[in-house]
């Protein structure tokens, strides 16, 4: 079955709630972008914005040949934040069944949770406020 789908509104509404304004939102919608996602691009544009990469129609992510963590958040179809998780090192896998849109970015502070471990594995997970949980696992 199909994830619900997300309009750019709904996109918008997470971004302001997560706090990860400014940024430069990249909606992947073609194969290549949502096949090669964050691993082809620079974590900032050459403005110094964040990148943001949305996957709509998407409850599943993989950190494969991924060169920092990345946090990673599950939104339903109105933007509401289901499931963010920090620090995602590679070779992860991370879900949220009946999440409409994942968000990436590079994690702020990527260097310093390299260096203490927290991006080399799991990552931390924040609660969400409807207790929604999704799983985990590596290759």
């Amino acid at each position: 079955m199909r994830p619900p789908s997300i309009g750019g509104a709904g996109l918008q509404s997470a971004l302001g709630a997560l706090g990860w304004r400014p940024a430069r939102l990249h909606v992947a919608e073609r194969f290549l972008d949502r096949l090669l996602g964050m691993t082809v691009r620079r974590p900032q544009t050459g403005e110094g914005e964040p990148l943001v990469m949305a996957f709509p129609r998407c409850a599943s992510v993989h950190t494969c040949f991924m060169r920092y963590p990345l946090d990673i958040v599950f939104v339903d179809r109105e933007g509401r934040v289901l499931r963010l998780v920090e620090g995602v090192g590679p070779w992860r896998s991370v879900r949220c069944p009946g999440a409409a849109a994942v968000l990436e970015r590079a994690t702020p502070s990527h260097g310093e949770a390299a260096s203490h471990g927290r991006g080399s594995r799991g990552g931390a997970e924040r609660p969400s406020t409807n207790g929604t949980v999704g799983a985990e696992h590596g290759f």
